[in-house]
């Protein structure tokens, strides 16, 4: 607020799938008891925000439609924004956001940024709330993916298994889909599952498990599956040689292309730390046809991280960020830090004589060496960060277009 710091300490989403960050950086959901922050807050309470940081704007988003704040924290810490920034979805303890909920049980709110509206969103086949929706994450187009208990969440399928299944829904009205089913269509054979990731377009899921869920599934490890729900399959992807991948702390890109986990195996021919768990990356084509070999994504030239590599998360450019203790990837001090993984700096030495059609970039880091103003609309630069050479002049409304910074 002003500019100033928030005044308490600043969590992010306890679960890895659940996104903190909007495709293209725009919007960051975080949580904090801070007192300073617009909407305001009881001390020691909890609440949920969200950062425009093209507006430079803060807004609270654990309040009811009123506007009044939430009247208990939220205990859970679970949260995710939709990748395109319409909605977040957040569990809660308070009992003054929604008139269908005047209890003190964790449940589920979806907030939407247009209108300010803020509602139950997590219901079960008889209409009535699930105060177990956990590993809540939010996809583009309404539906949102969860992990619960319930024995009322769908049909009699779900009454038989007394574990945690993964479910896919639309908020608000009850219609729910159980996604962790095993072959033929009977329950799933194992009680633990990951955090689930939603595609954008909500048509894909990707969550590891112990569970055999399709026929080919025949150990007992984690491994990783991508469910569609066009065809209603889940499809295991497995390691060179057939091998598992032994997956935890699943993230799918926003377009649906790109897996990112973590996992202990030895899936890449330079990975040889034995069972320190790194951070890999896999593609998986729209097609559903072209899965791509697992590729080791916490390493540096060759260099394999001698620490763990946790907590990855991968965008649409198929770069991975991921969090590490390793003293061996680039500047050491001795502190766990955040990595990301495919960053090369591009130098473009420009000059508006010979740019004659329209250009994308896409790169970590773009240093640009000009002293030519480009004209409107011969240049797009796609970048995380712009490292500005020397002389180099932008005009308002003409010259370089940038986005997504």
């Amino acid at each position: 607020a002003g500019g100033a710091a928030a005044d308490a300490a600043v969590n992010l989403p306890k679960y890895v799938g659940q996104r903190a960050v909007s495709d293209g950086g725009r919007y960051v959901v975080f949580q904090t008891s801070a007192t300073n922050l617009p909407g305001g807050s009881a001390p020691g309470l909890r609440q949920v925000y969200v950062r425009d940081r093209d507006t430079a704007t803060t807004t609270l988003v654990s309040k009811n439609s009123a506007g009044d704040p939430a009247n208990f924290t939220n205990e859970s810490g679970e949260f995710s924004i939709a990748p395109d920034g319409w909605g977040v979805l957040f569990n809660s303890t308070a009992n003054n956001l929604d008139a269908l909920d005047a209890d003190n049980n964790i449940n589920t709110y979806l907030h939407e940024a247009n209108g300010g509206t803020t509602k139950l969103a997590c219901f079960d086949r008889n209409g009535d709330k699930i105060n177990d929706c956990k590993k809540i994450s939010l996809s583009c187009t309404g539906s949102m993916v969860f992990n619960s208990g319930s024995a009322t969440v769908v049909s009699a399928i779900d009454d038989t298994h007394p574990g945690i299944d993964v479910f896919y829904g639309i908020p608000l009205n009850g219609i729910n889909t159980i996604i962790s089913v095993g072959p033929g269509g009977g329950p799933a054979d194992s009680l633990f599952f990951s955090a689930p990731s939603i595609s954008c377009d909500g048509g894909r899921i990707a969550f590891a498990s112990q569970a055999k869920l399709a026929p080919d599934d025949t150990d007992a490890d984690w491994d990783l599956y991508v469910h569609d729900l066009a065809t209603g399959i889940s499809a295991l992807l497995r390691g060179p040689s057939d091998t598992s991948l032994r997956a935890s702390e699943v993230t799918m890109s926003p377009g649906g292309t790109w897996l990112a986990f973590r996992t202990d195996a030895e899936l890449d021919e330079v990975d040889n730390n034995g069972t320190i768990a790194d951070a890999y990356i896999i593609s998986y084509s729209r097609d559903r046809v072209d899965l791509g070999e697992p590729q080791l994504a916490s390493q540096e030239d060759s260099q394999i991280g001698n620490a763990a590599s946790v907590f990855p998360a991968v965008g649409d450019n198929g770069r991975v960020g991921f969090q590490s203790s390793a003293s061996n990837f680039g500047p050491v001090d001795g502190n766990i830090d955040i990595f990301v993984n495919g960053c090369s700096p591009v130098l473009l030495e420009l000059d508006s004589s010979t740019v004659a059609d329209a250009q994308t970039f896409e790169a970590c880091e773009i240093l640009v060496e000009t002293k030519t103003i480009m004209p409107p609309g011969e240049l797009t630069l796609r970048a995380h960060r712009i490292a500005l050479g020397s002389g180099f002049v932008v005009e308002t409304g003409a010259g370089l277009a940038v986005d997504n910074l």
